[in-house]
């Protein structure tokens, strides 16, 4: 893709191959796959027009940065492209907004259903998805469930649980972790 000569302009600071893999460590930190070749991302750096020494991130300044379509998506070749940092910014807070909107959205759907009828209605939607919609769903369910925490009351805790149910069996039922407190306040509520 780039040639020897193009390569060594790009390279203008001698810093561009750390950039590239400070990119991919930074990118698996934020749970991204990122399969760029250097060649990739080196072409990618010649198609904007750039050369090492314009690439980085620093608050205020006009840097540029490798960013994701709509920021969203792995760091794959024909998904990202260098832009400036504002740009990247704009697109970074308009997936938040719509992040928070679809919270919001299950936040409200949530409390307008006991967790029985919202059992039963994902039930039958989800036999009808195929396999990499289910895949899709899981991902994002396990998203939202790491950033938010399921409450359950001490009475929902009461009525979901049967005599001859593990804690563990109670805690799936309920949508919980299995994490330690939670065993803990089972065993509190239902005086194990």
């Amino acid at each position: 893709m780039i040639t020897q000569e193009q390569l060594e302009f790009l390279d203008d600071d001698g810093k561009l191959k750390r950039r590239f893999y400070n990119k991919r460590a930074n990118a698996k930190k934020e749970g991204g796959e990122f399969s760029l070749t250097y060649d990739e991302y080196c072409y990618l750096v010649f198609q904007a027009g750039c050369v090492s020494s314009d690439l980085g991130f620093h608050v205020g300044s006009k840097k540029m940065v490798m960013a994701r379509y709509k920021d969203v998506g792995n760091y794959v070749f024909g998904n990202c492209r260098i832009i400036s940092q504002a740009e990247n910014a704009r697109e970074k807070q308009m997936s938040d907004a719509n992040r928070i909107s679809a919270s919001k959205n299950i936040r409200t759907y949530n409390l307008s259903q006991t967790f029985e009828q919202r059992s039963e209605l994902q039930k039958k939607v989800y036999e009808n998805l195929s396999d990499e919609e289910k895949k899709k769903r899981y991902q994002r369910l396990c998203t939202y469930a790491i950033n938010q925490p399921r409450k359950v009351s001490d009475e929902q805790i009461r009525t979901a649980y049967m005599s001859e149910m593990s804690i563990k069996q109670l805690c799936e039922k309920l949508g919980l972790s299995l994490a330690s407190k939670n065993y803990e306040r089972i065993r509190k509520v239902l005086k194990i």
